[in-house]
């Protein structure tokens, strides 16, 4: 498990640093689960830095939802 973290790509060094600081090392399911989580959420926060218009709309969304 540990070798998987230490060669995670440099974008994932805060989910490697948290992972690798803790006491107890999760389960391989659970470790992979928080890494696919965190590339799921580097890959819509760069869709949205490239499209702006990507963001209104998600915005506009949220807020049909929420009324």
């Amino acid at each position: 498990m540990v070798q998987f973290l230490i060669k995670l790509q440099p974008e994932f060094k805060s989910i490697r640093d948290s992972l690798l600081n803790r006491e107890v090392i999760h389960a391989i399911d659970v470790v992979l689960a928080i890494v696919l989580r965190e590339e799921t959420r580097l890959g819509t926060q760069a869709a949205m830095e490239s499209n702006p218009l990507l963001v209104v709309a998600l915005l506009a969304q949220k807020s049909s939802i929420s009324t």
